[in-house]
């Protein structure tokens, strides 16, 4: 069936079709572009544009390539409404850019943004509790220890429990404004100094409409049906400060505030907000992936340079360590509110920390054992003490996510969690083991 000449020539013009694909759903756009073969190549040359994560970032660095960059060597995450902004297609003058980022690699991000950032980007000493930049750069001397916290443990089972410990997972604050005049706002930026990872920040916001990221690698919404589609946000249970305001303005800016969904949608398939464990990247997850030509390359030209300070990474540019956190989604057991649940993987092998649903937790609590006891082994040495694993992390979380039958979600009883391994295809995968034998080395150990 051939189109009319009239929709022919519409499909042909930019400035036509960017007035009808501005006013659409993302989900509206991917059906539109699988109707033929035009409607495919006008969507493409629109996406390449509308979602150009470069002139995105543009407004807050000159260079915004060299800010990715940045991300890479440091796995620097842009969470909040700058994320939101990018995957909606809008803006808001007054919003600012939150950069989060874990305590070995604050100082460095902060460093770039004063001496790189292209703005004129100064410490805002007006929102600080230190006297001077300096000495907020001296206060993250000694938190952590060879990049991690002084914890124990390689699992902490707790870490998504608001207690007076974790009530804040936000470590520091720094503020950077720009000194260089603007048509509109004067344009900020915070660096968020995570406690454990940017994930972890991420999943104790107020909303699921804020639940979205820029890495160096891709865009991520983890709810996008609720937050693009039917325009909802999911109220969380939450001990963030101020998150009364925060959904009040986005109540504002058109979304439909929820504090409570139906049982029907807790255990509907197609449900935006279904009570199930989640992946990062998985079918539920609207992923834009980007263009990372180049990026290697300025890693390798810049590693010489005298403000450089980047890492044998553990993993390729090609796969994103955000990619690699799970998550699960269920009613808070305190009040009506719906609860962020997930633990926290921070063996000393792995280079960054992970969160987990339970039923990969309770996966990988035995595969860290295996490790140990491989690396107490002077005659094994697929895992030696110098070597960190997070490649192998890409590998469980791959087998876990496409075969994973435990759903242990909200089951607080870890022995009947135990029992079901034994059942579980994806636990069986990971050692390419019978089920049984898989089972009975774990209870044992």
């Amino acid at each position: 069936m051939s189109l009319s000449p009239m929709l022919t020539e519409f499909l042909n013009r930019d400035c036509c079709y960017d007035s009808l694909f501005d006013r659409c759903s993302p989900a509206t756009l991917f059906r539109f572009g699988r109707t033929c073969q035009l409607a495919r190549r006008a969507l493409k040359d629109y996406s390449r544009r509308a979602y150009n994560i470069n002139k995105h970032l543009s407004r807050f660095f000159t260079e915004p390539l060299e800010f990715r960059v940045l991300q890479a060597q440091t796995n620097a995450v842009v969470s909040g409404s700058t994320a939101l902004q990018f995957m909606d297609r809008t803006l808001y003058e007054e919003s600012d850019l939150d950069l989060y980022v874990t305590c070995p690699y604050a100082a460095q991000v902060c460093d770039w943004v004063i001496a790189y950032g292209g703005k004129g980007y100064v410490f805002d000493l007006s929102k600080s509790i230190f006297k001077s930049y300096e000495k907020a750069m001296k206060s993250l001397d000694g938190y952590y220890s060879n990049g991690l916290a002084a914890e124990d443990g390689a699992i902490d089972n707790e870490a998504s429990d608001w207690d007076s410990y974790r009530w804040n997972r936000v470590t520091r604050v720094f503020n950077f404004k720009s000194t260089v005049p603007s048509e509109t706002n004067v344009l900020k930026i915070q660096v968020i100094v995570t406690r454990s990872s940017p994930m972890d920040c991420m999943l104790g916001f107020h909303s699921t409409v804020v639940m979205n990221a820029i890495t160096y690698r891709a865009a991520y919404a983890l709810y996008p049906k609720g937050s693009f589609e039917e325009h909802r946000a999911l109220v969380c249970d939450t001990k963030e400060v101020r998150h009364e305001q925060a959904i009040e303005k986005y109540k504002r800016r058109g979304w439909d505030i929820q504090t409570v969904i139906s049982e029907d949608e807790q255990s509907d398939l197609l449900s935006a907000f279904r009570f199930e464990n989640r992946w990062v990247a998985d079918e539920k997850t609207w992923v834009i992936p980007f263009d990372i030509d180049g990026i290697s390359e300025k890693i390798k030209c810049q590693s010489d340079g005298e403000h450089a300070r980047t890492l044998a990474r553990a993993l390729p540019l090609s796969i994103d360590p955000f990619s690699l956190n799970s998550f699960s989604l269920f009613k808070a057991p305190e009040n009506a509110l719906v609860e962020m649940k997930f633990t926290l993987l921070k063996p000393d092998f792995f280079e960054h920390r992970y969160t987990a649903c339970l039923d990969f937790s309770l996966k990988m609590s035995f595969m860290f054992h295996m490790i140990q006891c491989m690396r107490s082994n002077p005659d094994i040495a697929v895992f030696p003490e110098s070597r960190k694993c997070d490649l192998a992390m890409a590998s469980w979380k791959s087998i876990c996510m496409r075969n994973c039958t435990c759903n242990m979600c909200g089951d607080e009883d870890e022995r009947s969690g135990h029992a079901r391994l034994s059942s579980c295809p994806a636990f069986s995968a990971l050692f390419n083991l019978p089920g049984n034998l898989a089972s009975s080395l774990f209870l044992e150990n």
